[in-house]
């Protein structure tokens, strides 16, 4: 194959691969209308409802370890179309059926799909791109595609939803061509590992994973993911407490994280192949930086510099912890540990409103903004955790 070829091929698997994240994105579609679907399904049990809106997540969180376990038995792209089929239906269908519960069964469909297509589709990535440097650039493009996907849907949502809440499950019919598109554009691949190739191999090594460094790098991206989310779901909160805006600032805020993150995660090739090891001192500091200037101002020009720099902030972390983690394993155990490192990311986001919950708790105070100095205090222990292990891993490799 060609260098020209060969370039428009890569170029059509990464639209196809963003073009797929909204399935990873799609809860922007519901969240525009939330208000509503508490509204029309007044008398049904909130803990249905909440599910409804929040319950997508930790499905998603389970079904990608079970993904990260199924590539090393079947086809990735076989699994990334009947995973992302899944999500469709129960996408499309979401309210075909006037009931609470009925929605709840859909939403469960879609957290399934959710969770397979997001391990899926960066194991493919990890697949096609092998140089670390490629590799790094396309899963920087790829975290960066995924959020304007998640822009787009919340802002097409907005808008059609005027037209009626329920019209909003029109947008998924959108999965249907992307169907098509993952038949034509992502490569036929084959099953190179494992039921049978470890087994026999076992105990030589060469395929084992160091668990102890897996871990340790899901522990840093579950807490990085807590301390992220309680400022991203509790924005309005801060915005409230400070008394700088109304709702309209809050999706200017949210808006402009969005673009943050994805400026962030378009670069992060360029970045990284310089910091390597040393890119997550980078997030953590900088987020502590913002933390800082929601905490200590009350200017919504202040808080507006702050959150587009948090978006960049989770760009820069999300896309560090998905590339390194393909690069402490050997390459037949990358499925299974973007699984894990998956889990430990949907884990960390709902997991965030009842650790801020508990701070407040444990500090006895009522708001957001009071805890912060913890949540600095945190991201700063980090950054010299990561200075430390960079040290060291630069000190180990010169040996």
């Amino acid at each position: 194959m060609n260098i020209k070829s060969e370039k428009i091929r890569n170029t059509m698997l990464m639209v196809t691969l963003i073009c797929v994240t909204i399935a990873l994105m799609g809860d922007m579609v519901i969240i525009p209308v939330a208000g509503n679907i508490f509204e029309e399904y007044a008398n049904a049990n909130m803990a249905v409802l909440n599910f409804i809106l929040s319950g997508p997540a930790l499905i998603g969180a389970f079904s990608g370890l079970i993904a990260g376990k199924l590539m090393q038995y079947l086809s990735k792209k076989k699994l990334l179309l009947v995973s992302f089929a899944i999500f469709s239906v129960g996408a499309i269908f979401g309210y075909t059926v006037h009931d609470a519960n009925y929605m709840a069964a859909m939403r469960v469909l879609v957290g399934i799909g959710m969770g397979m297509v997001s391990v899926i589709a960066m194991a493919i990535i990890a697949d096609v791109f092998v140089d670390e440097d490629k590799r790094s650039s396309m899963v920087g493009v790829y975290n960066g595609g995924m959020a304007a996907v998640g822009a787009a849907l919340g802002w097409i949502s907005g808008f059609v939803a005027t037209l009626g809440w329920t019209t909003v499950f029109y947008i998924y019919l959108v999965a249907i061509p992307i169907l098509v598109m993952i038949i034509f554009f992502i490569p036929a691949d084959k099953v190179t590992v494992t039921g049978a190739v470890d087994q026999t191999q076992a105990g030589s090594g060469n395929d084992q994973i160091n668990w102890l460094s897996l871990m340790a790098l899901c522990g840093a991206f579950l807490i990085f993911n807590i301390i992220y989310c309680i400022v991203y779901y509790k924005i309005s909160m801060i915005v409230s407490e400070k008394a700088i805006g109304d709702v309209a600032f809050v999706g200017t805020l949210s808006a402009l994280g969005t673009i943050g993150s994805f400026i962030a995660c378009m670069f992060f090739g360029k970045y990284y192949a310089v910091l390597k090891r040393a890119t997550p001192i980078l997030a953590y500091v900088l987020m502590a930086l913002c933390f800082c200037l929601l905490y200590f101002s009350a200017n919504p020009a202040i808080a507006s510099v702050a959150c587009t720099l948090l978006g960049a902030t989770y760009g820069v972390g999300i896309s560090y912890y998905f590339m390194h983690c393909t690069m402490i394993v050997p390459e037949s155990q990358i499925p299974i540990s973007i699984s894990f490192t998956s889990f430990a990311m949907s884990i960390g986001s709902f997991l965030s409103v009842y650790v801020a919950a508990f701070i407040q708790g444990f500090m006895g105070v009522e708001t957001i903004t009071e805890i912060m100095p913890i949540l600095i205090g945190i991201l700063l222990i980090g950054a010299v955790l990561s200075a430390i292990l960079t040290i060291k891993e630069k000190k180990a490799a010169k040996l």
